[in-house]
């Protein structure tokens, strides 16, 4: 989630086309992994499908909100009081965006360890709130958090193609290159507001990617 003053003016429509698409392809993925896991029982595809669904959510708040944010800046005359309600909206948004997106990222990495333990679970997702919530107003923390846990993912799946060498597992690793190299792009967004358009592009490939690789798994 990035703070709309972030966001370069000619690319405020488009940011918004993007997060709503990102929004509905993670909640594709989020339903195709939920039917992976009815037709194959496994475990592992009911919790990534959960993940998704937490990024989904994060993405559906975020679109929904800046289409207002920026509904309202088109309006001819904004007074004083409506303005700062802009801000605590914006901040509002940035808030959730960021607890659902981390709590998408903590899941992957409950499944990662074996998804057994849900007390750990549970505290993991906890400690991220608490987290998230001690620098709600820093989005760079935020960012090298995510970037953080996107490298542990992005570990396994790593490993995973070493081991077995094939489409399905480089098509996902790629798609985690992508998130974190967007993510860690997203860092510098105080100092080059182009790195946000760069983002948008890598993370829409990084979603698009793991649908592919999830249509796949099903037509099999």
């Amino acid at each position: 989630m990035v703070s709309i003053s972030f966001i370069p003016d000619w690319f405020l429509n488009y940011g918004i086309i993007f997060q709503f698409a990102f929004a509905i392809i993670t909640l594709l993925v989020s339903i195709y992994s939920f039917r992976v896991y009815r037709l194959s029982g496994q475990k592992k595809s009911r919790t990534f499908g959960l993940a998704f669904l937490f990024i989904s959510i994060s993405y559906f708040i975020q679109s929904f909100i800046n289409l207002a944010i920026i509904s309202e800046l088109n309006e001819n005359v904004l007074n004083l009081i409506e303005f700062r309600n802009l801000i605590t909206l914006d901040n509002i948004a940035i808030f959730f965006h960021m607890i659902f997106f981390v709590f998408g990222l903590v899941t992957l990495i409950y499944m990662i360890l074996g998804g057994k333990n849900r007390l750990l679970y549970v505290i993991s997702l906890i400690i991220s709130a608490l987290f998230i919530f001690a620098s709600a107003n820093n989005l760079p923390f935020f960012y090298i958090f995510s970037s953080l846990l996107l490298i542990f993912i992005l570990s396994d799946y790593v490993s995973n193609y070493i081991k077995n060498r094939n489409g399905k597992t480089f098509l996902i690793m790629l798609a985690f290159v992508f998130l974190l190299v967007g993510h860690l792009n997203f860092i510098f967004l105080a100092t080059n507001q182009l790195v946000y358009v760069v983002g948008n592009f890598l993370e829409f490939a990084a979603y698009i990617l793991i649908l592919i690789n999830l249509l796949r798994v099903i037509k099999k």
